[in-house]
């Protein structure tokens, strides 16, 4: 999945300035998705569902929630393949498109079970995040641009919610995935794993060097284009008021990481932080709804 941090920085700043609201809150923009081997086609999921353009952001097209299958102020992942399909996820399962207007869920063994996450890496293979209380949880892998789905390795547990899901741009085998498991009388438990084989096995990393409340999640937030080890964590609700941080590693296979690898604190704002894109050239842009857009030379 390719980021534009200009992008999302346009969408945000036009959407602050509007005066209209899109199911009770300022339209904005919640994700950016460019078609794998296309200049032309991009996908923005808004508060107020969908906009997509096929001419390179010369004219848009509006799709609303309902015909995707979602209402209200839920907010869908979303990415869109190589084929042009479109994915969203809902309450009601994992539904797509592939001609813009017809939206259906995926069979079994996905169904119309709660899938949270969704990403496409750069070698055509899909992951979902099934986080269902009936059906379980697991991350499901399509070779075939959706038309099936395979679980992957075991996760060690089960977690009632997927964050995100993000693959290497260097190394499209290379998977992570951020969630937590809730705990009675407990705040939920972060989680983080990771996978070298396409999900074929997962290990589980540590997440105690993140600073975090009692309500905050960890939520993966960009991986370097060429360095597929280079991972970007933001933790939500930092801090008793609003306050959002941004770490870095770049050291997971270091054999001199005992315990898992080290993280350092990169960013740390009294605002939302979320947008994070990373270039070629190492160069970071981190968005921000009120601060304006940061960015670093060195990570």
């Amino acid at each position: 999945m390719r980021r534009s941090a200009a992008l999302v920085v346009t969408a945000v700043l036009a959407a602050s300035v509007t005066p209209a609201d899109a199911n009770g809150r300022p339209p904005s923009s919640v994700k950016v998705v460019f078609r794998p081997g296309s200049t032309t086609d991009i996908l923005l999921g808004v508060t107020f569902g969908l906009m997509l353009t096929r001419d390179d952001g010369a004219t848009w097209r509006w799709i609303c929630e309902s015909a995707v299958g979602f209402e209200g102020t839920f907010d869908p992942d979303y990415e869109l393949s190589a084929s042009g399909a479109i994915w969203a996820t809902t309450f009601g399962g994992l539904r797509t498109t592939r001609d813009g207007c017809t939206w259906s869920g995926v069979d079994q063994p996905l169904g119309p079970s709660l899938v949270t996450a969704v990403e496409i890496a750069g070698d055509g293979a899909i992951y979902a995040g099934l986080a269902d209380p009936v059906a379980g949880s697991g991350i499901y892998k399509s070779t075939d641009d959706g038309m099936t789905f395979d679980a992957t390795g075991d996760l060690g547990g089960a977690v009632d919610w997927f964050d995100s899901i993000e693959t290497s741009p260097s190394a499209p085998d290379v998977v992570y995935v951020a969630g937590y498991r809730l705990r009675a009388g407990m705040p939920p438990q972060n989680l983080i794993f990771r996978s070298v084989n396409g999900g074929a096995t997962w290990e589980s990393l540590p997440v105690t060097a993140f600073e975090v409340t009692d309500v905050s999640n960890l939520q993966l937030a960009a991986i370097s284009p060429t360095d597929p080890d280079e991972l970007y964590v933001r933790v939500t609700l930092a801090r008793a008021t609003i306050g959002e941080t941004i770490y870095r590693t770049s050291n997971w296979r270091n054999p001199l990481a005992m315990g898992g690898p080290t993280w350092t604190k990169v960013l740390d704002l009294p605002d939302y932080i979320p947008g994070v894109a990373v270039r070629q050239n190492g160069e970071v842009f981190a968005t921000t709804p009120t601060m304006g857009l940061h960015r670093s030379t060195d990570g």
